[in-house]
């Protein structure tokens, strides 16, 4: 099995197989995408073969984490079928359906849904991609909410009543995706400031968000020493110097967690994995869906 996840101008993967143990690490890595990188290109062939060159599989299996800038998000509200029907054909483009692909997950009780929007000509060439090289497409997911499978699978978070999953990205702009009693509460992207936290968008509840958003301005200045009305903070970021994330893990907060994956799964080598640069493999969530770990 082979879970890929791509940010920014890197796809790393991680080909692992089942084990009396549970999921065997035997191989992973990263390649960086060529500047002009276009899934209609053929250059995702490419980067397939490179990885697959890599592997012993002959019929591999792929699961993939997309970067979020392909896709984009929105939200709808609704209280009936019926009325989310009519708000849909209000907002929509006549031709929006025949372009993309749309996925909804609700928010839990504040009638709302979270859209996920995919081009479907997008997914089309992916899977042309992956029939080129005879593999197999098992999954597609979009970044954070493949590490929210991950924190799942990897850690156990559907066995605590609430959770959040924070991705510290690159020039401070961040996203923060909470959980409780097993469904979204809210999904947040925020700046972090010098002094201050900005939010730049929010979907879901805004109590429970401003109450997230104060207590990391409290990290921003130096004043946390544990996330109250959660009980655990997963916390990750795919930048390859992650200069934040280490002075975060380093403040030794009580319910923050490091989002890796290198720290439960086995591994076929006795290679050392630093623990910041583990956590560049958090969006492979997607690969272990299901998976008993």
């Amino acid at each position: 099995m082979i879970a890929i996840s791509q940010s920014g101008n890197y796809f790393r993967y991680l080909v692992w197989v089942p084990s009396e143990g549970g999921p065997l690490i035997i191989k992973f890595g990263q390649i960086k995408s060529p500047a002009d990188f276009n899934f209609k290109n053929g250059h995702f062939t490419s980067i397939l073969e490179q990885i697959i060159n890599e592997t012993p599989e002959t019929s591999p299996r792929f699961q993939l984490s997309l970067d979020n800038q392909n896709i984009f998000i929105s939200n709808t509200n609704y209280n009936s079928e019926e009325f989310m029907e009519w708000q849909k054909n209000q907002i929509s483009d006549p031709g929006f359906e025949s372009l993309y692909h749309t996925f909804s997950y609700p928010f839990s009780n504040n009638n709302m849904l979270l859209n996920i929007h995919l081009n479907k000509e997008l997914k089309s060439h992916i899977l042309d991609s992956v029939q080129d090289i005879s593999g197999e497409l098992r999954a597609i997911n979009i970044g954070i909410f493949s590490a929210e499978i991950g924190a799942r699978q990897w850690f156990h978070a559907n066995q605590l009543e609430s959770y959040a999953v924070w991705k510290m990205g690159k020039n401070h702009i961040d996203q923060l995706l909470i959980v409780k009693g097993g469904e979204f509460q809210s999904f947040v992207t925020f700046k972090r400031l010098k002094n201050s936290v900005k939010i730049l968008n929010n979907i879901g509840s805004t109590t429970i968000t401003e109450t997230m958003i104060q207590q990391i301005e409290s990290w921003v200045n130096n004043d946390l020493d544990e996330f109250i009305h959660i009980e655990c903070v997963f916390v990750y970021s795919s930048e390859m110097n992650a200069k934040d994330l280490k002075k975060l893990i380093e403040a030794q907060i009580n319910n923050v967690t490091l989002l890796n994956l290198f720290e439960v799964l086995d591994i076929s080598t006795e290679e050392k994995i630093n623990p910041i640069k583990g956590a560049t493999y958090a969006e492979m969530g997607v690969g272990f869906r299901g998976i008993d770990v």
